[in-house]
């Protein structure tokens, strides 16, 4: 899969392929930086990407290997909802590089 930034003229400003399967775009910050998870065996995986760059600016593994099926990003902390119930909160300060 991959995310792509592009401007309103259709220009590429970043463009990055990512390994998780069913990924979905929690969401897309101020600074354009992109907060996929998704399905990676043996759990589940999130992952942000900034604008611009090929390598992930974080990855962190969750306990389970489920299907997002959707999320929020609020300041210092990112949600994510599992279709089997669960909600995980990251926050930016925990270390997860």
């Amino acid at each position: 899969m991959r995310v792509v930034w592009l401007d309103m003229s259709s220009r590429l400003h970043g463009n990055v392929r990512y390994f998780i399967r069913d990924g979905e775009i929690i969401a897309v910050d101020s600074n354009a930086v992109a907060y996929v998870c998704g399905e990676s065996r043996p759990s589940l995986e999130c992952i942000a990407f900034a604008r611009g760059s090929e390598e992930p600016i974080w990855t962190i593994r969750l306990e389970r290997s489920e299907n997002v099926t959707g999320g929020a990003l609020v300041p210092g902390r990112l949600y994510v909802a599992t279709s089997e119930g669960y909600l995980y909160a990251i926050s930016e300060s925990v270390n997860i590089r």
